[in-house]
């Protein structure tokens, strides 16, 4: 028996170190994955961070979202004879250069509308509204668009298909959108330096008299 015993313990002892060697083994390989894995899980966040950083420098915007503009007290400029009607704030007012104050918008087809008591002699408004009751269409006005002229987005607006478009003028980005109904053209027009999330209120306004 003790011959035989004496041949199992190297047989034995040669089992438990494979066990212990294959455990050992097991364990390091598991330890480099979780390393592996961390790692590229902390390089992939790096990378979003980075990404999300530069869209902030980018966007400041984006880091405060902002209160859209209150339009409840507004004044309304409206026509009947041009079937149309939007807001503008309560102290600007609607005018044509120079200096000419506007009552109403009843017949009036191209006016400024501006901040303070009087329209200013140098052009120098926030926005301008003009109707063009010269039929044309979409495909029309874009061609018509000059080369320095980029279209921005084609949208709805009051159920009407709309085009903006963007170009780089003196005194800052002029940015116009056009509004089709039919045999009428509807524009909104600004220059900015204004303040562009003003303007997109005025447009919100729009409506198409029914």
């Amino acid at each position: 028996m003790s011959k035989i015993d004496n041949k199992k313990i190297p047989t034995v002892l040669g089992t438990v170190i494979i066990v212990i060697i294959a455990i050992t083994v097991g364990a390091l390989v598991w330890k480099y994955e979780k390393i592996k894995n961390q790692d590229e899980a902390g390089m992939q966040s790096k990378a979003v961070e980075f990404v999300k950083s530069v869209e902030e420098k980018q966007n400041p915007q984006r880091e405060e979202k902002e209160e859209s503009i209150d339009t409840s007290d507004w004044k309304v400029c409206r026509s009947e004879k041009y079937n149309y009607e939007f807001k503008y704030p309560s102290d600007w007012i609607i005018g044509v250069p120079v200096n000419r104050m506007l009552t109403n918008c009843e017949y009036q087809k191209s006016f400024v509308i501006s901040p303070g008591i009087q329209i200013p002699e140098n052009n120098l408004y926030h926005a301008s509204f003009s109707i063009n009751e010269n039929e044309i269409s979409i495909d029309e006005f874009i061609k018509s668009i000059d080369q320095e002229s980029i279209i921005e987005k084609e949208m709805l607006i009051n159920n009407r298909k709309a085009i903006v478009t963007r170009k780089d003028g003196p005194r800052g980005t002029v940015r116009i959108i056009k509004i089709f109904d039919k045999k009428i053209t509807y524009g909104f027009g600004a220059e900015f330096q204004s303040n562009e999330k003003l303007f997109d209120a005025f447009v919100s306004t729009f409506k198409i008299l029914e």
